[in-house]
């Protein structure tokens, strides 16, 4: 009988929908997207996803539906184009029934805003980058901001991905406190085996030091400067970019003609990421100090996916990065890139005991599931 209901419960909730509202941001390079995605879905949702980017970068399971409303970019033509975002969505919106919309982003959260009150829904604001009123530049950048302030206080909860970055977004937005909750960016692999993936596909001899940086290939990462930094590293170490970027960026490293340092831009589902960066050693986070959001970015994805595949990490010296790295002894914070090799040195010495504190990071700062679920109970759907 037990069975028969949870069944019939099954049933019921798969009839349900969320929406999906990201207006930058291609669904496959958002772990944190990609995991209450996963969640809904195991809870008997589906999710449909209004997004502006048309290219599909992950295989979506079937119940859920992914629809492009309009394309663009943070160009001066960013309101025409958020305009004809919200025109399309609308008239999808009017065909089907959601009992939740979320939005991701600062670029949407008015719109969802303005759907949640046409279409009487609640919604939830999960803020993945932080625009702060101290590091506005544009007036375009200011009506944005206004209007996620505006938009941010109606939501039933607000959500960022550690308690320094939901402080800053609370404050700053001038939101209670009460409403506020943390959603780790994180995403769990399917798989987590080194198959030795980069020295079969490379011709990468044993016995060498593979070091990667994933992610974006761009000067926001200092990409380049890793990439000189690394002409003086031992011939047996290996320098990796894996993932997409700036095509000047990726041209003047290859410029550079160095042997050991490879530029890997296979395309793999986030699920099966876990067997690519398994194969490497050491795992690089850096990034140039642009504004308060890169600054506060602790609770960088790349850092959760590499403490999950065991990888030591070498950091920039941010300070949400040192509370995590160094304090748990799980990699080491260095100044600029210069100062990776000495690090490197380091970390090979005690690799063992560095590797030993990753899955302990992972788990004490990157759980997704039990902040998922303190939000779902929240929520009461």
């Amino acid at each position: 009988m037990a069975i028969l209901k949870k069944d019939n419960q099954l049933k019921k909730n798969i009839q349900k929908k969320i929406a999906f509202f990201s207006y930058s941001r291609t669904i496959g390079s958002g772990p944190t997207i990609l995991s209450v995605m996963k969640a809904l879905n195991k809870k008997g949702y589906s999710v449909d996803f209004y997004i502006t980017n048309q290219k599909q970068d992950l295989d979506i399971p079937g119940e859920n539906k992914i629809y492009s409303n309009g394309r663009g970019s943070f160009s001066i033509l960013f309101f025409t184009l958020l305009f004809k975002y919200l025109i399309l969505s609308f008239f999808r919106l009017l065909k089907r029934k959601y009992n939740l919309f979320i939005s991701f982003d600062f670029q949407t959260i008015f719109v969802v805003y303005l759907f949640s009150k046409i279409f009487n829904v609640t919604f939830i604001y999960i803020n993945l980058e932080l625009l702060v009123s101290k590091d506005i530049k544009s007036i375009r950048e200011r009506i944005q901001k206004y209007l996620e302030r505006i938009a941010s206080r109606k939501a039933k909860l607000v959500a960022s991905q550690d308690i320094a970055r939901l402080n800053i977004l609370l404050s700053d937005n001038k939101i209670e406190t009460n409403k506020g909750v943390i959603l780790p960016n994180s995403f769990k692999f399917d798989s987590i085996v080194n198959t030795g993936y980069f020295k079969k596909k490379y011709l990468i001899p044993q016995n060498t030091t593979i070091i990667i940086s994933a992610g974006s290939i761009s000067q926001t990462t200092l990409s380049w400067d890793i990439a000189n930094a690394s002409l003086s590293w031992p011939k047996n170490w290996y320098l990796i970019f894996h993932g997409w970027g700036d095509d000047k960026v990726i041209k003047n490293i290859i410029s550079l003609k160095s042997p050991n340092i490879i530029i890997s831009r296979d395309f793999v589902p986030y699920s099966k990421l876990g067997e690519i960066l398994s194969s490497a050693d050491i795992g690089l986070a850096f990034y140039n100090n642009l504004s308060s959001n890169i600054y506060n970015i602790g609770s960088s994805g790349k850092l959760s996916d590499y403490l999950q595949c065991n990888l030591p990490i070498i950091a920039i010296d941010f300070l949400t990065f040192k509370e995590i790295v160094e304090k748990n002894k799980c990699g080491i914070c260095v100044s600029n890139p210069k100062m990776i090799k000495p690090a490197v040195l380091n970390i090979l010495e005690s690799i063992t005991d560095y590797k030993a504190n990753c899955q302990h990071t992972f788990n004490k700062f990157f759980d997704f599931e039990n902040n998922f679920k303190n939000i779902y109970n929240k929520l009461k759907l």
